[in-house]
């Protein structure tokens, strides 16, 4: 939904088939009937990425950003209609990273951290 220049997600998802086959399914309009209905005011838009292929779509690639897209949007705290791939697992590694937030950990950092966090680009 687009309000001035906010634009807020309610739904993402992967089409690996044509157009027409994905998104008329009755799932999916049930997403877009929910954010319609939701809606205060706002313009209703759909934004789509694509995959240029010459022969077959790279169906583990869609799947792996359609999973990466929605755990953006549960971290994010975007009201998405999503059920699947929306638990977020906690990872932590002590003085490095928190992949939950996406932060680095407060405080002061040991050697061994630095050297590491340097080493990964963290």
């Amino acid at each position: 939904m687009q309000h001035g220049e906010k634009v807020v997600a309610s739904y993402i998802g992967k089409a690996c088939e044509t157009f027409a086959q994905e998104i008329f399914q009755p799932h999916k309009i049930n997403h877009y009937n929910q954010a319609l209905k939701n809606r205060s005011n706002g313009r209703a838009i759909i934004v789509f990425l694509y995959q240029k292929h010459k022969r077959r779509p790279n169906r583990t690639a869609i799947d792996v950003l359609e999973t990466l897209l929605i755990q953006q949007a549960v971290r994010r705290t975007i009201p998405i209609t999503n059920k699947q791939k929306t638990l977020i697992q906690e990872l932590k590694i002590q003085g490095i990273q928190d992949f939950k937030t996406g932060k680095k950990p407060r405080g002061k950092s040991n050697t061994v951290s630095l050297i590491f966090r340097k080493m990964m680009k963290f």
